[in-house]
C-alpha cells in the first residue's frame, strides 16, 4: 500500500470524530504510530521508525515526552507553547510557529512560519490520534491509546493456589507493552502486549487484541480478540490468566 493511501485512508477516519473542546482536551494523552509500523510491514513497504510519544499539559502549553513501547522516557521531552484564539490554535516549539484551524474533527495546520522546515511537528490532532511530519519530511501517523490495568493469577478452578498475584499493570492499547515477572517456586517471565488494530483497515475487520509473549519469542504463546470499543480483555495460558480492563479518562 502506498504512503499516500494510507494517509487518505486515516483523514477519513479523523473526519468522523465529533468536534473538540480546546487543545487541553484534545492534546494529551499517549501516542504510538505501532499500526502504521504494522501495516508498512504487513505489506513489504518501508517501515518507518516506531514512534511514542506522551503529551501533558503543561503552563500555557503541553509537555510532548518520546517513550518507549513500555512507557519509559526517551530523552527530554519538548515544551509547546500554546496560543489559542476564536478560530485557530497556534503551536510554538522554538522559532516555529504552526497554525492550526479549528475543524469537526479537531484541529488541522493552515500554515507555518520557515523555521518550522526544519523541526517536525504535528499537522492534525483529533480524538482518534495525530498526524506528524519530521524533521526530515516523513509523516507519522500515531494513534491515541486508551489507558488499561491489568491483573494476572493462576486461572481460576485451576487447582491452583493463588501464591502470586500481580495487580496494577497498566499498558495502553496503541501497542502498550508491560513486562511481567512472577516470583513464585518456578520463576516466569512474560510480556503483555494490546493494541487497537482499528485503523486504516476495514472497519469490520478491526479488533483489540491483547497478546502474552514469553521467552522473547516473536510469535505469541496466547492472544485474545474483542471488539475495538471493548472495555475488558483477557487472555490464559498454561497456569497464567490475564484479564485487563478500561482506566475511565479523568
Amino acid at each position: 500500500m502506498e504512503k499516500r493511501t494510507f494517509i487518505v485512508m486515516v483523514v477519513a477516519v479523523f473526519a468522523a470524530v465529533p468536534a473538540l473542546a480546546s487543545p487541553a482536551t484534545v492534546l494529551p494523552g499517549v501516542y504510538t504510530n505501532e499500526e502504521q509500523v504494522q501495516l508498512a510491514a504487513d505489506a513489504g513497504t518501508p517501515v518507518p521508525l516506531w514512534t511514542g510519544l506522551r503529551i501533558e499539559t503543561a503552563d500555557r502549553g503541553a509537555l510532548v515526552q518520546r517513550v518507549d513501547a513500555f512507557g519509559a522516557s526517551l530523552g527530554a521531552p519538548e515544551r509547546w507553547q500554546i496560543i489559542e484564539s476564536a478560530d485557530r490554535v497556534s503551536i510554538r516549539t522554538g522559532r516555529c510557529l504552526r497554525n492550526f484551524a479549528i475543524v469537526p474533527a479537531g484541529l488541522t495546520i493552515i500554515n507555518q512560519s520557515r523555521a518550522c522546515a526544519a523541526a517536525g511537528g504535528p499537522t492534525t490532532v483529533t480524538a482518534s490520534g495525530m498526524a506528524m511530519v519530521t524533521a526530515d519530511g516523513a509523516m507519522i501517523e500515531l494513534q491515541r491509546g486508551r489507558a488499561f490495568a491489568c491483573k494476572a493469577a493462576p486461572p481460576r478452578g485451576s487447582g491452583k493456589a493463588a501464591s502470586w498475584v500481580k495487580t496494577g499493570l497498566m499498558l495502553h492499547d496503541a501497542g502498550g507493552r508491560v513486562a511481567v515477572v512472577i516470583d513464585a517456586a518456578v520463576p516466569q517471565r512474560f510480556t503483555l502486549h494490546l493494541r487497537n488494530i482499528a485503523w486504516p483497515i476495514n472497519p469490520a475487520d478491526a479488533r483489540l487484541m491483547l497478546a502474552l509473549h514469553t521467552d522473547d519469542a516473536d510469535a505469541p504463546a496466547a492472544a485474545a480478540l474483542a471488539d475495538p470499543a471493548a472495555t475488558r480483555i483477557g487472555v490464559m495460558v498454561g497456569a497464567i490468566a490475564v484479564r485487563c480492563a478500561l482506566v475511565p479518562p479523568r
